[in-house]
């Protein structure tokens, strides 16, 4: 099915550093995940972000709340 030379069968973990690697940095799916990666950190979320519901458990360390995000109404 696919060919494979005896040099990316030995170490396909260098294989995949090389050329694989460099097309997969000038691709659009990589600007795609730099574009994600860079909202995902610059997110600040506050308390005002998320309507509790109830105590689900205490510990030791604290309570654990049961809450919904306000935005999408995901638990």
């Amino acid at each position: 099915m696919f060919k494979r030379t005896s040099r990316e069968m030995r170490c396909p973990l260098r294989f995949l550093r090389e050329e694989p690697f460099k097309k997969f940095l000038e691709s659009e799916k990589y600007t795609r995940f730099c574009q994600w990666k860079n909202l995902e950190l610059n997110i600040q979320l506050t308390m005002n972000d998320f309507s509790v519901h109830r105590i689900i458990g205490r510990g030791g360390f604290g309570e654990v709340y049961g809450c919904r995000k306000a935005d999408t109404g995901k638990m």
